[in-house]
C-alpha cells in the first residue's frame, strides 16, 4: 500500500514537471505557425501594392492597418526613388508577432524590338533552372546573362568566367564555392522587358517583311518535329511555331531563328541549334520547358515560361552565330509601347 501510494505521488510530480515544457512547446508551434501565416501574408501584401503600381506607375501611398480575417493587419507604404523605381515597405502582424519587409520595385519599359536578345547567351524573365552553369558560355570577356528571377544552379563542373545580370536570387545545389563570385561576378543594369502579347504581332511582320525565309507552323494540339519533318528544311531560316499546344523536339538540328509562342509545353530530347532560340509564353500561363541535350550555338531566350526543371542546356555565345539574325530582330514589333511595362521586384527581403 505504502509502495503504491509512493509511486502515485511520484507520476504526479512527473506529470506537474512536465506541463510547463508541454505548454512551451504548444506555444512555440502555434508561434511558428503564426510566422509563416505572416510571411504570406505579407506577400499577399506585396502583390496588392504591384497591382496598384501596374494600374498607375505614379502611386505612392501610406495604407491604414487593413485586417485579414484570423490572420493579422497589413499595411504598406510605397515611395517613389527616382523614375523608374519605387521602394516598397510592408508591416504585418498579429497580436503575438511583428515582421517588416523591404523591396524595390522597378519598372521596366517594354522593348519594341527583339534584337538586344542577340546580345546575351541566356535570357529569362522569370525563374530558370540550369543543370550545369558552366555549360553557358560566350567569347566576350565581358559577356553576361539576364535573368530577372531566380537563377537555381544544380551544379557547375568546369567553371568559366560569365558576368550575371541577375533581379533575384542565386541558389548552388554543387559548385565551386567561394571561387563562385571570382568566376561568375553579379553586376548591376537593366534587364530588357518584352510584351509577349506583341509576338503574335512579330510573326505578321516576319511573315510580311520575310515570306520567302519563314516556315509558320499553327493552331493545333501537337507537334513533333524531328530531322526528317521538313523536306524543306534548307530552304526557310525562320521556324515559328505558334498556339500549338503541346510541342516535342527530338534529335532536330537547325540553323536560323526559332520561335516557340504560346504552347503549354514544349519538350525536348536532342536539339542542335546555331542560331537563336525564342520560347515564349503568353498573358495567360507559362510554358512548361524540359529540355535535355539542348545545344545552342548564338542565344537561348525564356520568356513567360515555367524553366524550373532543371534545363541540361549549353549555349555558347559568339556574334557569328546570331549577327546574321539582326534583321528578323529589329522589327518594331509595337509603335505604341511608351506606356507599356514590366514591373521587376528586386532585393524583397525581411529588416528588423
Amino acid at each position: 500500500m505504502l509502495l503504491t501510494l509512493i509511486l502515485v505521488f511520484l507520476l504526479q510530480i512527473l506529470v506537474i514537471s512536465l506541463m510547463p515544457l508541454s505548454v512551451m512547446q504548444y506555444k512555440s508551434t502555434s508561434n511558428y505557425q503564426e510566422y509563416l501565416e505572416l510571411g504570406r501574408l505579407a506577400e499577399g501584401a506585396r502583390e496588392e501594392a504591384l497591382s496598384l503600381l501596374y494600374s498607375d506607375w505614379n502611386t505612392q501611398i501610406t495604407s491604414p492597418w487593413i485586417n485579414a480575417e484570423n490572420v493579422g493587419e497589413y499595411k504598406y507604404t510605397i515611395t517613389a526613388l527616382n523614375l523608374n523605381e519605387k521602394s516598397l515597405n510592408i508591416q504585418v502582424r498579429n497580436s503575438n508577432l511583428l515582421r517588416s519587409y523591404k523591396a524595390t520595385i522597378r519598372r521596366n519599359l517594354y522593348e519594341p524590338t527583339l534584337d538586344k536578345l542577340a546580345a546575351t547567351p541566356l535570357y529569362c524573365n522569370g525563374d530558370i533552372t540550369l543543370n550545369d552553369l558552366s555549360k553557358i558560355t560566350s567569347c566576350d570577356p565581358q559577356g553576361q546573362i539576364f535573368v530577372s528571377g531566380d537563377l537555381n544552379i544544380e551544379n557547375i563542373q568546369n567553371p568559366g568566367s560569365l558576368k550575371l545580370l541577375i533581379y533575384g536570387n542565386i541558389y548552388i545545389n554543387r559548385g565551386i564555392g567561394k571561387e563562385f563570385i571570382t568566376r561568375y561576378p553579379v553586376v548591376k543594369g537593366i534587364i530588357p522587358a518584352y510584351d509577349l502579347i506583341q509576338m503574335v504581332n512579330y510573326k505578321l511582320l516576319l511573315k510580311s517583311n520575310f515570306s520567302d525565309k519563314i516556315k509558320v507552323i499553327e493552331n493545333s494540339d501537337t507537334l513533333t518535329i524531328e530531322q526528317d519533318t521538313f523536306a524543306d528544311a534548307g530552304a526557310f531560316e525562320i521556324l515559328f511555331i505558334d498556339s500549338i499546344d503541346h510541342v516535342k523536339v527530338n534529335n532536330f538540328a537547325f540553323k536560323g531563328l526559332v520561335v516557340v509562342n504560346s504552347a503549354e509545353t514544349l519538350d525536348i530530347t536532342g536539339f542542335d541549334l546555331e542560331g537563336i532560340l525564342i520560347v515564349s509564353g503568353n498573358s495567360g500561363f507559362d510554358t512548361v520547358v524540359d529540355a535535355e541535350n539542348l545545344a545552342v550555338k548564338g542565344t537561348a531566350a525564356f520568356m513567360g515560361c515555367n524553366a524550373q526543371n532543371g534545363l541540361d542546356l549549353s549555349v555558347h555565345w559568339d556574334p557569328l552565330y546570331t549577327d546574321n539574325l539582326l534583321p528578323y530582330l529589329t522589327l518594331d514589333f509595337d509603335n505604341n509601347n511608351d506606356t507599356k511595362f514590366s514591373l521587376d521586384v528586386l532585393e524583397y527581403k525581411e529588416v528588423e
